[in-house]
This record gives structure tokens, C-alpha cells and sequence, in this order.
């Protein structure tokens, strides 16, 4: 099975029919500029070196290029490898209150998914931190032992709702105790994030003398405003509703700070007003950089292999040969053998050819060839075949003129 690491970058493939069109369209502007300048068959053999196959080559290369970059950015992974990790870090519970009062939206969308986005947050900031989690309202209830498992805590996490536990209230105190019976590794660092708008009538030192006993420090994150909110639910009939009290008024719900603050301060913890996520997750990351980590024991992961390496390495080779394929229709010499070679390459071409020149006639203002030094003949063959050059392009040049005038 085929995974891919960052699909974004596909959206960048979309740039190929905009590529293709706008050299389809320069190539159709350039006809357009050389049939202003004379016939088309004349200018062909004015630029007869030029290919137009081989630029439709290079624009296929360059195109290939692109879209093998493009599969090495997505990353794409198959196969299998097996890793050894040592595990270090420190063990974290998450204990969630889901009463009612977490339906408040004096926070948006309501108390109870801020609440959620800071754990799923904060989980994707740790590293190999052994995590479990809990969820409480008038009872405890555990929703997933340790585990380095972060995809699957995640999951379990958006599972979590009010519904969970049928006894209503805010029961802190079961809460801290089954996140502590959570900890196996009586050597590693540990800490409770405890998550809840404070709502509680125990007393807060309390709570955390037993944490504090067994050396769990606790981050109270507080949910909710001090002007506090209605308690908005849907009825069996799906309409909106009110939580009103018994005596029919509407509850208002308000973020109770001073038992939180008790607790993280009794415990040698933190109290973070947890209202903006960012900065909630930033001051947790923060406050665990502060408790002992320790070497859990090593495991054996296993994952897909990363094959982006392969793809770029295509992306490199074929604009290697970009780089080397060019328009015309032979190579340069010149662009491969140095200076001296390329005289030694035409004295040659002239010793093969001097029978031919013997015969020619010479004219007597021009020293015979056996009198002349290597130099000197190399400058001559030049000059020659520059003005043949000159003469056959002038030739040309005016039967286009002459074509396009009449």
C-alpha cells in the first residue's frame, strides 16, 4: 500500500497544462515573428541547424523534471523498516471534564472542543512521552491507558463527549486519584493535565495532597470566563435547549479559577488559563521541559519506508540531460575539445585534403602552401571557409529579399 506524506504539493501538478499552454503559445509567436522576416522554407535554410523536435525534447525532459520533483516533495511511502527506539521521556495523563457545564460557549465553539484541541495539540508537540487519559464528571472513567501511541490517542480523544458519564457534577478528586493509579514506571517523571472550567465544591489542597504524595505534579488548565455562560444542549427531539435549575431559571455557568490554582499550586504544578490554544500548548510544552524525563524501555516500531529519494534523483538525471541535449542538430566540438585540439583536428582535415589543394591554383600574391608554417595555413583555411560563409549568406539573404519584394 502507497502512503503519501504531504498531498498538499500535488495541487502543484496543476501548473503543467498552464506550462504547456504558454509554450505553445511562444512557439506559435515565434512563427509569427519569422513569417514577418521572409518565406518560411528560405528561412529554414538560413537556420538549418536549428531543430524543432529537439526543443519539443527538452520541453518533454524539463516537464518530467517537474513532475518527478513534485512526487518527491508528496514523499510517498511503501515497503516496510523496522527501528529500534529507546524511548525518554515522562508519563502524562489527560483528564477531561465532560459535565455539562463544558457545554458552555462563553468560549467558541464551546468550552468542551477548546478543551479537546488543546490535548489533540499539545499531543502532536510531544515526542516519545508515554500518555493516557481519562474523562470525568461525577465519576472517573479511563478512556486509554499508557500508550506511545499518538495516533490512536486521538482518535479515542474525538470519541469524548458529555454523554460519556451519566452521573453529572464535577468529581476532581476521582479524577486525580485514577489518573494516578495510571502511572507504571515508578522512576520516570510524572504529570497530570487536568482540563475543567473548576466547577467543584471540594476543596482544592485537598485534592492535591494525594497527587503530591505520590509525586505527580498537576497542570490545571482552566476553560471558560469569569462573566461565565448559559449551558446550551439539544433535547431528545433535537430542539435547542436551556439547562434551567429546579426552580426553573437559567443556569449560568462561570469558570471557578481559585480551585485550579489551588490545585496546581499544592501539587508543584501550573494553572494556565487555557482560552487561547496556542498559547496554552506552548505553556505546557514549557512546563514539562521542568519534569525529570526517564528511558522507558526499548520498542520496535515499525513504518513505511520514505521513497521521495528515488524521484529526485529522476528529477536530477533528466535535467542533467536538459543540460546537455541541445537545440541543434549536432554538438559543437568547440563545446567539448579544448582550443588546441580543434587546430590540431583541422590541420589534420587539411594534410588529408592537400592533394586537392596542390591542384588548385593559387594566386601569386599568396605564398605557396609549402612555404608557409602550421600558423599560417590554419589562419588561411580559416579565412577560406569564412568567406564562403559570408558569400553563401549574402546569397541567400538577397533571394529571400528579392522573393519577399516581388
Amino acid at each position: 500500500m502507497v502512503a503519501i506524506e504531504k498531498p498538499i504539493y500535488l495541487f502543484l501538478l496543476l501548473l503543467i497544462p498552464l506550462g504547456i499552454g504558454l509554450n505553445r503559445y511562444f512557439r506559435y509567436w515565434q512563427i509569427k515573428k519569422q513569417e514577418e522576416f521572409g518565406n518560411t522554407k528560405a528561412l529554414e535554410q538560413i537556420v538549418s541547424n536549428r531543430n524543432h523536435i529537439r526543443n519539443k525534447h527538452k520541453g518533454m525532459l524539463q516537464m518530467g523534471a517537474f513532475v518527478c520533483l513534485v512526487i518527491a516533495l508528496i514523499n510517498p511511502k511503501w515497503g516496510t523498516e523496522t527501528e529500534t527506539v529507546k524511548a525518554q521521556g515522562v508519563e502524562l495523563v489527560f483528564a477531561l471534564d465532560v459535565s455539562k457545564s463544558m457545554l458552555c460557549n462563553d468560549v467558541k465553539p464551546n468550552r468542551l472542543e477548546i478543551a479537546k484541541q488543546i490535548i489533540a495539540q499539545t499531543i502532536s508537540k510531544l515526542g516519545t512521552d508515554r500518555i493516557g487519559m481519562i474523562a470525568y464528571a461525577g465519576n472517573a472513567h479511563p478512556v486509554l491507558p499508557m500508550t506511545t501511541d499518538y495516533a490512536l490517542a486521538k482518535m479515542y480523544l474525538q470519541t469524548i463527549n458529555t454523554d460519556l458519564i451519566s452521573s453529572q457534577g464535577t468529581a476532581i478528586q476521582s479524577a486525580i486519584e485514577t489518573a494516578v493509579d495510571f502511572f507504571d514506571n515508578p522512576n520516570s517523571g510524572k504529570a497530570i493535565i487536568l482540563l475543567s472550567d473548576g466547577e467543584d465544591h471540594e476543596s482544592g489542597s485537598k485534592i492535591a495532597s494525594y497527587a503530591k504524595e505520590k509525586g505527580v505534579k498537576i497542570i490545571t488548565i482552566g476553560i471558560g470566563t469569569p462573566q461565565g455562560g448559559n449551558i446550551a444542549f439539544f433535547d431528545e427531539y433535537g430542539e435547542p435547549q436551556l439547562k434551567v435549575d429546579r426552580e426553573g431559571k437559567v443556569v449560568i455557568t462561570k469558570l471557578n479559577t481559585e480551585v485550579l490554582e489551588t490545585i496546581a499550586s499544592e501539587s508543584n504544578g501550573k494553572y494556565i488559563l487555557g482560552n487561547q490554544t496556542t498559547f496554552v500548548v506552548e505553556q505546557i510544552k514549557e512546563a514539562l521541559e521542568e519534569i525529570k524525563k526517564s528511558e522507558f524501555k526499548s520498542q520496535q516500531l515499525a513504518q513505511q519506508k520514505s521513497q521521495f529519494q528515488w524521484f529526485l534523483l529522476a528529477a536530477l538525471l533528466l535535467l542533467l540531460v536538459d543540460l546537455f541535449y541541445l537545440k541543434r542538430k549536432a554538438f559543437s566540438l568547440r563545446f567539448f575539445l579544448p582550443k588546441r585540439a580543434l587546430k590540431g583536428i583541422v590541420v589534420l582535415i587539411y594534410i588529408s585534403s592537400s592533394h586537392g589543394l596542390a591542384q588548385q591554383k593559387i594566386p601569386s600574391k599568396t605564398p605557396a602552401l609549402e612555404e608557409m608554417n602550421r600558423e599560417e595555413k590554419l589562419r588561411l583555411i580559416k579565412s577560406k571557409a569564412k568567406e564562403a560563409k559570408e558569400k553563401a549568406t549574402y546569397n541567400l539573404g538577397n533571394t529571400i529579399y528579392k522573393a519577399k519584394k516581388s
